[in-house]
């Protein structure tokens, strides 16, 4: 079975590769930056003397943190499946990121800095900010890897319609 499928986008036809789910876990799993936090683990000595552990894992500080490493490690997911699955597309040598989006970005979020510090954070800046902008060309990059990973349209649209469409469901 193949890994890859070609298919037009707005920047033309790109190779979309089936990226190696389980090396991206291992790869966040390695990271002690993505490390979870442990919950507060609590010994109590009952009378009888039998001792019971309690764990703490609704304390509003490990609650926080958790997201916080969660956020994370999803965002190191989605950027290592970017690059395995687009590994072929590369920014024109022209293209920059910052005079092209820069000011745009910034109004929505003014703590937002390019990862162009390098080739790799070059390329996921385009990716994110060029390729995957457009809703075309995300559905088709899904309904390929979809494809690849032998999810018919039908249960991906099922997976699809369980999430929350709208604020109002979200915060439901």
């Amino acid at each position: 079975m193949e890994n890859y499928r070609d298919v037009e986008l707005t920047i033309g036809t790109v190779r979309v590769y089936s990226p190696p789910l389980g090396k991206i876990d291992a790869i966040i799993a390695k990271d002690p930056n993505l490390k979870l936090p442990e919950p507060e683990v609590e010994t109590l000595v009952l009378p009888s003397g039998k001792e019971v552990v309690s764990v703490k894992d609704d304390d509003p500080g490990y609650l926080r943190e958790k997201k916080r490493v969660e956020e994370l490690r999803d965002a190191k997911g989605r950027e290592l499946m970017w690059l395995y699955a687009l590994r072929k597309v590369e920014p024109p040598d022209d293209w920059d990121i910052e005079s092209d989006m820069g000011d745009v970005i910034r109004y929505t979020d003014p703590e937002w800095s390019p990862r162009s510090d390098s080739a790799v954070g070059r390329k996921l800046d385009y990716i994110e900010w060029v390729v995957l902008v457009d809703g075309a060309n995300v559905r088709a990059v899904n309904k390929v890897l979809n494809e690849l990973a032998g999810i018919s349209e039908e249960v991906a649209k099922q997976v699809e319609d369980s999430f929350p469409n709208t604020v109002e469901e979200e915060t439901a």
